[in-house]
């Protein structure tokens, strides 16, 4: 019985991937600091839904835990995903992005 609890708290306490620096760029490594995803990138921010926010060359994009962008990296700003989407500014415009890369970004010209 105790093996098995110790199995089911290693599973849900191990971190994903750590956001790891080294000088002024970024990348994640494991919980034994083992390079996971190569130090490339201007900012990181942690996984959320199995999706890293990643910053390079002043644009933001997304990528999965093996490193593979696979939400392009062209946004202004981003936020993390929850309940599968994320926020996304690009050319001054706010809207979502899905965890596919489809925009949903609200063109509806305002009433004044």
């Amino acid at each position: 019985m105790e093996k098995k609890r110790k199995e089911y708290l290693d599973g849900i306490c191990q971190p994903e991937l750590i956001p790891y620096k080294e000088g002024d760029k970024v990348g994640f490594c494991d919980r034994n600091k083992k390079i996971v995803i190569p130090i490339k990138y201007d900012w990181v921010w942690s996984f959320s839904e199995g999706l890293a926010c990643v910053k390079l060359n002043g644009k933001w994009g997304f990528i999965d835990g093996k490193g593979e962008v696979v939400i392009p990296i062209k946004y202004d700003e981003v936020g993390v995903f929850s309940e599968g989407l994320a926020l996304v500014g690009l050319n001054g415009k706010w809207g979502f992005v899905d965890k596919k890369g489809k925009e949903y970004f609200d063109d509806t010209p305002k009433k004044k």
